[in-house]
Parts: C-alpha cells; sequence; structure tokens
C-alpha cells in the first residue's frame, strides 16, 4: 500500500490518462535554476555538433546560431545538476507516492519542444 501525504487522488488521476503529473510551484526557480543552466550548458556544448549521437539527438533544420536539440539523453550523466535534481527529496517523495516505495532511478532524458516548431518525440 502507498502511503500518500502530498498527492491526492484527484492529482494522480490524470497521470494515469495522460502519463504525468501537473504540479506547479512543487519546486521552486531557485531549485530548478541549476537545472536552467545545465541545460543552457549542455545546448551551447551541442552547437558544433554535424550530427546526432547517443546522448544528443538534433532538430532536422539547426544551425551554430541556432543548436535546437530534439533531446538530450543520458542527462544525468552529462551534467552534475541534473543527478542531483533526480536524487531531490522532493521529486523522489513525488514519485515514491505515486508508484510507492520500491523505486530504483533507471534513465534520465530531456525532450525538447521549441517555440514556433513541431517536432516529433521518438
Amino acid at each position: 500500500m502507498v502511503t500518500r501525504n502530498h498527492l491526492t487522488e484527484d492529482r494522480i488521476a490524470p497521470y494515469w490518462d495522460n502519463g504525468y503529473l501537473y504540479l506547479p510551484k512543487v519546486i521552486s526557480d531557485d531549485e530548478l535554476a541549476p537545472f536552467r543552466k545545465g541545460i543552457d550548458a549542455l545546448v551551447e556544448d551541442s552547437r558544433n555538433l554535424q550530427q546526432s549521437n547517443t546522448a544528443f539527438a538534433l532538430e532536422d533544420e539547426r544551425s551554430k546560431a541556432a543548436p535546437r536539440l530534439r533531446r538530450i539523453a543520458f542527462i544525468d550523466e552529462l551534467h552534475d545538476a541534473f543527478w542531483a535534481f533526480a536524487q531531490h527529496s522532493k521529486v523522489v517523495k513525488f514519485v515514491s507516492e505515486l508508484f510507492g516505495p520500491d523505486i530504483r532511478f533507471r534513465d534520465m532524458k530531456v525532450n525538447f519542444k521549441w517555440e514556433g516548431r513541431w517536432s516529433e518525440i521518438g
């Protein structure tokens, strides 16, 4: 049985329909700042890539001036901020409330949706 101290059934129900939880302001802007800086650094690191690799999936229409990515895989291995985020007590708390205490970290990736563009996540 899962003990729920923070997630109500009303908040959990959309997860089973849509595949995500919407929990606004659970993590503060200050707590997200290192995550955002890490994303910016990795996008910058991808600027000179000519083709996708195991970590970086590049958008078809990209350039050095607009280094757009579809996805960064294994992001927790590329920048310390992401592993710290995955271990963040609030994140672990909500995941364990959703799935129970027997959880383990598998991998982490970030999918991008650039303004004004539609791109398939796959």
